[in-house]
This record gives structure tokens, C-alpha cells and sequence, in this order.
């Protein structure tokens, strides 16, 4: 597992094998998306009040009314984790979710179910790299280190 800060977003309504092009991310090669901040303004698909109620249902995560929380697990190795996010409210529904820590497969899973997405239906914006990614990429680099 390695550290990320990330924003879902949800995925743009555009073919992305054209967006992509190679980059290395953490020494490893990676395929990344060449997205401009309004192809990415569409909002999820999911309600804060819902996206709460979601997630206060997994165990030991904490809540808070403001759209913030932090989840704690280990792993089926004991190794221990840990994910801080953040709700960011659109009008009728979240407009995106702020996501920095670390987190097994399992746990991304959880997380993804909470806003009622899969993988093919979000694309993340990795905060400290400046670029977009698809969800196998992003599991690929950051959880199955």
C-alpha cells in the first residue's frame, strides 16, 4: 500500500483511450488521462445525506456532520491502515470526495460501494501529481504495492 491524495470524480462523458498517454507515477510505468478540469465537472451520482448514511454503516469509521471522516482497518496481514476524506457537497449531489491515506483493495471496494460507484464509472485526480487516472491504474500503482 502507498500513500495517495486523491478526488473521485465522476467519469466524463468522453471516450478516454483517446485521453491517455504513458507516464511514470512512483517509478512505475503508468497510463494516465489528459482531462481538462471541465470534463470533469459532472457530479456524482449519489447524495451527501446518502453518501453519509453509507458510510457511517462501515465499521470504525468516524463521521462528521461537515462531510468529513476517517476510516482505520488492517489488512488481512495486520498491516494497519488508514483514510481521511472529505464530502464536497454539490447542489443536489456530491460534486466530488477528497481521499488521502492509505487502504487495502478490500477497503477501496467499501469505500467505492459507499458512493454507489464502480470502477469503471469514476476517474481520479491525483492531488500531489497534478494528473488524472482510471480506476485499474490507480489500484494498480497505489494498492497492490
Amino acid at each position: 500500500m502507498r500513500t495517495f491524495h486523491v478526488f473521485l470524480h465522476a467519469k466524463p462523458a468522453i471516450e478516454l483511450t483517446a485521453a491517455r498517454r504513458s507516464q511514470p507515477l512512483l517509478e512505475l510505468p503508468c497510463e494516465v488521462l489528459r482531462l481538462t478540469p471541465e470534463m470533469v465537472s459532472a457530479p456524482l451520482d449519489v447524495s451527501f445525506e446518502s453518501a453519509g448514511e453509507r458510510l457511517q454503516a462501515l465499521p470504525q469509521l468516524y463521521f462528521e456532520p461537515d462531510g468529513s471522516f476517517v476510516w482505520v482497518g488492517q489488512t488481512a496481514t495486520s498491516e494497519r491502515w488508514q483514510l481521511d476524506g472529505l464530502l464536497n457537497d454539490g447542489i443536489a449531489t456530491l460534486q466530488n470526495v477528497e481521499l488521502k491515506g492509505t487502504c487495502d483493495p478490500d477497503a477501496w471496494d467499501q469505500i467505492l460501494d459507499a458512493f454507489q460507484l464502480s470502477g469503471d464509472a469514476v476517474v481520479l485526480q491525483l492531488a500531489k501529481e497534478g494528473v488524472f487516472v482510471t480506476d485499474p491504474e490507480f489500484r494498480r500503482v497505489f494498492l497492490t504495492a
